[in-house]
């Protein structure tokens, strides 16, 4: 009788674990796929950085000393990142985090300019 019912429970279990086994896998596959299309936009943008670096530098000038200097070493980073050829997945990673950190620091820094009251409120509308 024990037999059965250690048979049986570790029978469940294989089971339980086996139905599982393939919600695991598609999770996976679908995080590859993501992965490969974050990849494929992180090319095309490190491929556009120079142009909007230079919008962003021309439209700024001596202004852009006023961004928060994270922003500015961001700013740096993505421009020695664009200006080679065959990036790591690592560096693609690395590249869309620095360009939402700066459109972070960037609207950041233009709401203290223009509207210093909502800094006050966005803790509280996240």
């Amino acid at each position: 009788m024990k037999k059965a019912i250690t048979a049986l429970i570790l029978a469940a279990t294989l089971a339980f674990g086996c139905s599982h086994s393939g919600a695991l896998v598609n999770l996976t596959a679908e995080d590859v796929q993501n992965a490969e299309a974050m990849k494929a936009a992180a090319e095309n943008l490190l491929k556009t950085w120079p142009v909007y670096s230079g919008i962003m530098v021309g439209a700024l000038g001596d202004r852009i000393k006023d961004l928060p200097q994270r922003a500015i070493v961001a700013m740096a980073t993505l421009d020695v990142l664009a200006s080679k050829q065959g990036w790591t997945d690592y560096e693609l990673g690395l590249s869309l985090g620095l360009r939402i950190h700066i459109a972070a620091a960037t609207v950041t820094e233009a709401i203290k300019m223009y509207a210093p009251d909502l800094i006050d409120l966005l803790p509280a509308l996240i």
